[in-house]
């Protein structure tokens, strides 16, 4: 899956959400790995503005990515997000880890084995949260890709 919609989120907002997919029910199984990129850009103009990246799978948060407060005019961001499904079912289990640079500031993360039913839809969801943002600041995603390796 690819989209190069670009979607953006003024630091005026709440939480948004950036982009979703929904996988189906039984659609991944055990050993297959996701391998989501996405990469955009943000701007702030004081420098206490940071926006937080939550990556989640259904209503779990599996990484937070926070932009290092500053004021920035158009920084690039990019985040690969693997996760390698060990054990499905409806208690079936993921291991993530994400690579992550914001203003070419390294964000990497590594997440705990997470719960994740496998015999439900499951969303795969961006979402963006300012903290000290105002209408002036903002961020955008302009390429998503998602791989599902067998």
């Amino acid at each position: 899956v690819s989209d190069g919609v670009n979607v953006v989120v003024t630091g005026d907002l709440g939480a948004t959400v950036m982009k979703t997919y929904t996988f189906n029910p039984n659609e991944l199984h055990r050993n297959v790995l996701m391998r989501i990129t996405m990469a955009g850009d943000y701007t702030t103009d004081d420098a206490t503005a940071t926006v937080a990246l939550a990556l989640k799978i259904g209503a779990t948060t599996y990484h937070t990515i926070t932009t290092t407060a500053g004021t920035v005019p158009t920084a690039p961001w990019h985040i690969v997000w693997t996760t390698l499904i060990t054990l499905t079912g409806s208690s079936g289990t993921a291991e993530t880890y994400t690579s992550a640079k914001t203003n070419n500031v390294n964000k990497d993360s590594r997440a705990a084995q997470q719960t994740i039913d496998i015999t439900a839809s499951q969303a795969v969801t961006l979402t963006a949260t300012w903290a000290s943002g105002d209408a002036a600041d903002s961020i955008t995603i302009r390429q998503l890709l998602i791989e599902v390796i067998n």
